[in-house]
């Protein structure tokens, strides 16, 4: 039978171990996908650090491989788009189960709790590959691929899934941008990038960046960014304020966008946000406990603030539109390679803030 390695979280902190898999047999709609490529999150390194992340673990919730095997049945990609062996797909790391209340009345399908994850759950189950640093990954029936329209596309369609989808799902949420809108954006990691290009795209007039370090600033600006402020400089959650305070005529952005995950960002986006503006936040995905806001500035300044989480497969696909055709310096974001054996080398880089984007290569 052939077999499979990957990296495999063992516990909080401990370097990933190196496993071998048998590589599985398929059943009706499933699919046997022969990894390219893999994001290497900042979720991931959030799980690496967390003692109650479950183990055995393999990370990789943002994926682009080759079909190796398809099962019996359709063969129709998450927007009806035929596929077949040897196709090129892009895959995120959620299905949802279609059928519970959170999806069926709710109609928040990214929220439901009894779909099957990919990258972020326990594989101490059959068929064990369920994340993308892992060589080949198994998908169950509607896991919401995405056909790649050719090899010139693969690193695009990497980029949609990294942020891209998400910031597009979190725009629906809050009804879009106006076209001049002044957009300011907490964290410049790839989600934080991310949102800078879809409000680019999306109109906006004017765009702050608020994060660091100095390179990916400077990628941001790169990306069409018209200010930054470091916060590595400004330190104090004051400072940041006052800073966009006097970028902004006294206002404050007419939209704001939570990409950071920091402790204090939330507090600080709603002062940074203008009287009836909008603040989206997508980057509180860990769970740290409480935090300290002031909740009148949200009625004071009558806010429109909306929390997003991931994304699904139409959202995926349309941010891949979005980038299908725009000029991104894409060696700038894709800073950093690891292989399968590297993985923890990549968590590290990551960590860091070494890194732009981080990718497990597969060969």
């Amino acid at each position: 039978m052939a077999k499979c390695r990957a990296p495999v979280f063992v516990g909080a902190d401990k370097r990933l171990e190196v496993r071998e898999y048998d590589l599985p047999d398929l059943k009706a709609g499933e699919v046997l996908v022969k990894m390219m490529t893999a994001g290497i999150c900042g979720t991931d390194v959030h799980m690496w650090h967390n003692p109650k992340t479950p183990a055995p673990m393999i990370f990789g919730h943002e994926n682009v491989g080759v079909i190796a095997e398809l099962g019996e049945g359709k063969k129709l990609d998450a927007v009806g788009q035929e596929i077949n062996e040897g196709d090129l797909v892009v895959f995120g790391g959620f299905v949802p189960c279609g059928s519970c209340y959170t999806c069926t009345i709710a109609k928040e399908p990214t929220s439901c709790r009894k779909g099957i994850t990919y990258g972020t759950t326990s594989n101490n189950t059959p068929p064990y590959l369920r994340g993308g640093y892992a060589e080949y990954v198994h998908l169950v029936p509607n896991a919401g691929i995405v056909k790649i329209p050719s090899e010139r596309q693969v690193k695009k369609a990497l980029l949609a899934v990294i942020g891209n989808r998400t910031i597009v799902h979190g725009f629906e949420k809050i009804g879009g941008l106006q076209a001049g809108d002044t957009v300011l954006v907490q964290g410049s990691g790839p989600i934080g990038l991310a949102a800078l290009i879809q409000s680019k795209l999306s109109g906006a007039g004017r765009i702050i960046m608020v994060g660091a370090p100095e390179s990916r600033l400077k990628v941001a600006k790169d990306l069409g960014a018209d200010q930054v402020v470091n916060i590595e400089e400004a330190k104090a959650p004051d400072d940041r304020v006052r800073l966009v305070n006097d970028l902004t005529e006294g206002r404050g952005a007419d939209v704001v966008i939570e990409a950071s995950g920091g402790s204090t960002a939330v507090e600080e986006g709603i002062m940074m946000t203008r009287i009836g503006g909008k603040y989206l936040i997508i980057g509180q995905a860990t769970d740290y406990g409480p935090r300290a806001i002031n909740p009148y500035n949200i009625t004071r300044k009558q806010l429109r603030v909306a929390g997003s989480w991931a994304a699904m497969p139409h959202h995926l696909f349309r941010a891949m539109q979005t980038l299908r055709d725009l000029e991104i310096p894409l060696d700038k974001l894709f800073t950093h390679r690891f292989r399968v054996e590297e993985a923890t080398e990549g968590l590290e880089t990551v960590d860091s803030l070494q890194s732009i984007i981080a990718v497990i290569q597969h060969k």
